[in-house]
């Protein structure tokens, strides 16, 4: 199968749609948890308090965090494919099996097990969609992917909302892990075969499963993926902050769970339309300045919420361009990262990346719990994530685009080879 019209020369869209539909497994996890944090706290034989909750919720981004930064040594050795077939296994065995978790520590530890496979995953698709699509379309392309992650939260947060309440935390839990295995015996076949049969667009490495080198980062490059790992620890810290606690946040603000669940459904579609939206301005104007202009805007969102509107409309307002800014300032600096390096140093830098942001989304539920544990005002926890924000969108002030240079691969990137 070929690619034949001029725009799919620009991308190979096939690989891309594969991508964000693997991505369907984070989002989907991430709600999935979120909206059942109320009767897991409500559940006694588990004995998970509030602070807990935000442990437990953490734990999964811990393991991404040493998922994310193997994830350049796996694809060397395993190739794009079977990397991301073996970390949605992984991820989605973890995950059905903390259905029957007995108690908050065991259900920690599987979540742990479960970011672990997907911490993977998430860089390594990135990476494979970026290298079947040119540099002016990588805005849009990586925000496409993510685009998966707000897409299977909104398909979790709708049946949550239509299910929670008449099966319990645990089937559902069950239902979020087997829906990788169901998107891998779909997707994965067709993907292989596209990227058997498909000519790569970007413009460097061409092995698929072969050990190579491992990559070094050196002078300018090394700068460059430091600040945009900082970037990334605090833009994820916020939108994993506000995606793990609204829920929880909006009964603290005493609205009905029904309510509460309506929030996250707002929530998630915001993400889903903003992701499309940024993406097309990212290929108009620079990614930098969207990507700045997002995190402001999520920054304001999430003050506004903090203050607690009176109106219904206003919150829903509020809680909607809140996640059009948290999830497109994230995406926006995958794509700087993506065009930042080279195709064969392009996975281990956006598993650096992605490994150290986790860290902020480790941070951000366990502090939020801590907070709520403590009896103080839900609006500190929004403050947080606000402040998050702001300082993510400083950061990238020090950020310079990086201009791409023709030359031959080579396994140690400084300056001129990042």
């Amino acid at each position: 199968m070929g690619i034949s019209s001029p725009f799919s020369r620009l991308v190979n869209w096939p690989i891309v749609f594969g991508m964000a539909c693997v991505m369907l497994c984070e989002g989907f996890d991430l709600i999935i948890y979120s909206s059942l944090i109320p009767p897991l706290i409500g559940d006694a034989d588990m004995g998970v308090d509030k602070a807990a909750a935000g442990f437990i919720g953490s734990m999964t981004f811990l393991g991404m965090f040493f998922g994310g930064i193997s994830a350049g040594a796996v694809k060397r050795r395993l190739g794009y494919v079977r990397t991301i077939a073996f970390g949605v296994i992984w991820f989605s065995l973890a995950v059905a099996a903390a259905t029957f978790a007995p108690s908050g520590a065991v259900l920690g530890a599987l979540r742990a097990l479960a970011g672990l496979g997907l911490g993977v995953v998430l860089p390594v698709a990135m990476s494979l969609a970026r290298a079947y699509s040119t540099r002016r379309m990588s805005a849009l392309v990586i925000s496409i992917v993510m685009t998966g992650i707000p897409f299977g939260g909104l398909m979790a947060a709708f049946l949550c909302a239509a299910l929670l309440s008449v099966f319990g935390w645990r089937p559902l839990m069950f239902v979020a892990g087997l829906i990788g295995l169901v998107l891998l015996a779909f997707i994965m076949p067709f993907v292989a075969k596209q990227v058997e049969q498909s000519p790569r667009l970007s413009r460097t490495a061409r092995s698929n499963g072969h050990p190579t080198a491992p990559v070094r980062f050196e002078g300018r490059a090394l700068f460059r993926l430091c600040l945009l790992a900082l970037t990334t620890f605090l833009f994820l810290m916020a939108y994993y902050g506000i995606s793990t606690w609204l829920a929880q946040l909006m009964r603290e603000f005493n609205l009905p769970l029904e309510n509460s669940l309506q929030m996250m459904v707002v929530l998630n579609f915001g993400c889903v339309l903003g992701s499309l939206v940024t993406a097309w301005l990212a290929t108009k104007v620079s990614a930098k300045g969207v990507a700045m202009t997002s995190a402001a805007l999520a920054t304001l969102c999430l003050l506004g919420v903090a203050a607690r509107p009176e109106g219904s409309v206003a919150l829903v307002v509020l809680v909607f361009f809140a996640g059009v800014g948290a999830i497109s300032a994230q995406n926006l600096t995958n794509a700087l990262v993506s065009n930042a390096f080279p195709e064969e140093s392009r996975s281990a830098a956006l598993g650096f990346t992605l490994g150290f942001g986790r860290l902020g989304a480790v941070a951000s539920p366990a502090a939020g719990g801590l907070i709520l544990q403590l009896g103080l005002d839900p609006a500190y926890v929004l403050a947080m994530l606000a402040c998050a924000d702001m300082l993510g969108a400083a950061a990238l002030l020090l950020y310079a685009p990086y201009r791409a240079k023709s030359q031959a691969a080579r396994p140690s990137f400084s300056d001129g080879a990042a």
